[in-house]
């Protein structure tokens, strides 16, 4: 089910944002309670595990990504996203180059929590 939650794997938390399948309205009001989730970590301590696939995105909920992402900046200390593909991709690129961050893109998830937790 779309939304935020937090789980464990190898005695570290992930922040988890579902975003697979969701529409533009609903991939804001997520990306929303999710600034609001990792604000409230200490700085530099957040790993984040985010899925698009199959997401619809416009240009306003690019732009609200884009704000996301340099929000979340001092929070997080890794960040990982499954499920992007196509045009989506170019997109991405274009968040990484402006906020400066560093966003892994995996197409297994297993990968992508073992990159998280590792060293």
């Amino acid at each position: 089910m779309p939304g935020i939650s937090v789980f464990e794997y190898k005695g570290r938390a992930i922040h988890y944002i579902d975003l697979r399948q969701c529409k533009s309205e609903e991939i804001v009001r997520i990306i929303e309670e999710a600034k609001k989730a990792i604000a409230a970590c200490p700085h530099g301590s957040v790993l984040t595990l985010t899925d698009v696939t199959g997401a619809s995105y416009d240009a306003p909920t690019m732009v609200k990504m884009r704000e996301y992402v340099e929000h979340n900046t001092p929070y997080v200390q890794k960040s990982a996203v499954l499920g992007i593909t196509g045009l989506i991709k170019a997109l991405y690129k274009i968040i990484v180059s402006v906020t400066g961050r560093e966003v892994r893109i995996f197409h297994d998830e297993e990968a992508a929590k073992e990159w998280l937790v590792g060293e």
